[in-house]
């Protein structure tokens, strides 16, 4: 068995470590900086006053920003004093704040004002075209092949009365299924029969007229009469005296003028505005004393890919016929006023690539451009969604100089950085 003398110490030697490691330990213990503020008084201080007030000292030379160092010293380049370079809470939250001395405010022409509470009504001032209304657009068919004969109405734009003769056919068909519904009232014991034919005629539209005249006098009628089935203006016309007609070829086309469709153009930022059934009023160049109110009648499903807004239709009463389809018009539609909106005259907005900003008052010559969501717009007024509260003093006129300077003061802060 082999003598291991060098064991105990090695025992030793590990204990003496282990001491030595613990005597370490509490040195590093009493180190230890006690906290500078207690947990309550941390959660009272915002991040950027909290940030501000445990940040590591920075040195700067006022003249070679790029010369920083953590403690007191001169700068190398020109032997100047290094200053301690101060945390602008302000840069957390927003813009630097820009300190303009009154003189310089009235020589700039900056005018503030106040946010407020106001009611904005919600309107679109758009413009379109009168059209037809084609809920009352009816065309006019032959239910079988035939010739025309005499047309009464021959000329566009012919008003036209209901139940008024348009023209007269000729159908061998027609003719043929009067000759059966005679024969078949002839014949009274046979009713089926009778009721056959006689629906036959209906369905090819023969008026109650020739049908009466079949039954009263058993005269047939070679030439059947085409009438109108309303009130209106003959808007096309298909035939001429002679001519051979089928089904499928339109013989007029009559619109009822009571009422007239307007279509007019909103842009994408409108299309929450725009409800079905919202009032609007419409005026049109050749009679600027007259005043039409209508209502949104039609919301259309997408935007035209060419000019990327969105057609809505309105629909206007026509019973005088002064509105007449392709007229030129103005139209205003309204909708629900917003009650309580925070607003801001328009005139303070300044636009940007990332949104809207507002330049505001902090101080007495201290001003803070902040971003801003942006509402609805009314007149002269915008409603404020988010940045101010009422109240706040804002910038009306010169905010665009004073926003030019916070952008310039926060480029070289951040080169210096």
């Amino acid at each position: 068995m082999k003598n291991n003398w060098f064991t105990p110490f090695m025992g030793i030697t590990a204990l003496v470590l282990i001491v030595l490691s613990n005597i370490a330990i509490a040195k590093d213990i009493e180190r230890i900086v006690p906290g500078s503020e207690t947990l309550s008084e941390a959660k009272k201080a915002s991040p950027a006053e909290h940030a501000a007030k445990h940040a590591d000292p920075t040195y700067i030379c006022p003249m070679h920003p790029q010369v920083q160092q953590g403690e007191e010293g001169s700068c190398p380049i020109c032997g100047m004093n290094l200053v301690l370079k101060s945390f602008d809470p302000n840069m957390s939250s927003g813009k630097p704040i820009v300190s303009v001395s009154s003189s310089t405010a009235q020589s700039m022409g900056v005018r503030t004002g106040k946010v407020t509470k106001r009611t904005l009504s919600r309107a679109i001032n758009t413009v379109g075209y009168v059209r037809y209304d084609e809920s009352k657009l009816f065309h006019i068919h032959a239910r079988t092949n035939g010739w025309i004969k005499d047309p009464v109405v021959k000329v566009l734009g012919d008003k036209v009365k209901k139940s008024q003769r348009l023209a007269s056919y000729y159908s061998p068909d027609i003719y043929t299924a009067q000759e059966d519904y005679l024969t078949a009232l002839r014949n009274t014991s046979d009713r089926q029969k009778q009721i056959d034919v006689l629906t036959r005629l209906q369905v090819m539209e023969v008026s109650e007229s020739v049908i009466r005249t079949l039954e009263t006098t058993a005269t047939k009628t070679p030439n059947v009469p085409l009438t109108s089935p309303i009130d209106g203006v003959v808007t096309e016309i298909g035939v001429r005296d002679g001519m051979y007609v089928t089904p499928s070829k339109l013989l007029y086309a009559i619109a009822d003028l009571s009422s007239v469709w307007v279509i007019v153009d909103v842009f994408p930022d409108q299309l929450s505005w725009v409800r079905k059934g919202a009032q609007s009023t419409m005026r049109v160049g050749a009679l600027p004393s007259e005043t039409w109110s209508g209502r949104v009648d039609y919301i259309y499903p997408e935007l035209n890919e060419k000019t990327r807004t969105l057609q809505v239709r309105l629909k206007f009463k026509n019973d005088d016929g002064l509105l007449k389809p392709n007229m030129f018009a103005s139209v205003k539609i309204n909708n629900r006023p917003v009650a309580g909106a925070v607003t801001i005259p328009r005139e303070a907005l300044i636009p940007s690539s990332e949104g809207f900003r507002v330049v505001k008052v902090t101080e007495e010559n201290h001003y803070q451009p902040v971003e801003v969501k942006v509402g609805i717009k009314a007149g002269n007024r915008v409603e404020i969604t988010e940045g101010l509260d009422v109240g706040d003093e804002i910038v009306l006129s010169g905010q665009f100089l004073i926003d030019s300077e916070s952008n310039l003061q926060a480029s070289f802060q951040r080169m210096s950085q």
